[in-house]
């Protein structure tokens, strides 16, 4: 069958591309369903640790990381890969806070920088004050 190029088409015409049309669009609906369900099925899955401060971060980083050695350490069954997918919601937690720490941080140091790159001597004992205030977490005692 010839299906002309022009816009003067039949009503048959038009009939037949719409019916071709139908399952592509089924199609894509059918998997923007399937994947949106997914992803509210994954959001409530598990919840994870909170971590509330950069200690609490570190805490929970150290911990699961220990949890999910000794898991990777034997054999990957079905139950071991259940806990190592619980353990990485922790994990992410933990490096979410610190990313978000050390991001504040860094653009505390940036006001700073400016600050003293323009000579503001007021400016820079504020803003170098409030940039250590922001490292101290990052910083272990020796």
């Amino acid at each position: 069958m010839f299906i002309r190029l022009t816009t003067n088409r039949t009503c048959q015409e038009r009939t037949l591309m719409n019916i071709y049309r139908m399952p592509a669009f089924l199609l894509c609906a059918s998997l923007a369903a399937s994947h949106a369900f997914a992803a509210d099925n994954r959001a409530e899955h598990f919840q994870g640790l909170s971590a509330d401060s950069w200690s609490q971060a570190l805490e929970h980083l150290q911990e699961y990381n220990q949890l999910l050695n000794e898991e990777l350490s034997g054999p990957l069954d079905a139950g071991s890969m259940t806990r190592i997918h619980e353990l990485t919601y922790t994990l992410e937690n933990a490096l979410q806070k610190m990313q978000k720490d050390i991001n504040d941080a860094a653009e505390k140091l940036e006001e700073l920088h400016v600050a003293s790159e323009s000579y503001q001597p007021d400016a820079v004992e504020q803003k170098g004050q409030i940039y250590l205030e922001a490292v101290q977490p990052f910083q272990r005692a020796k």
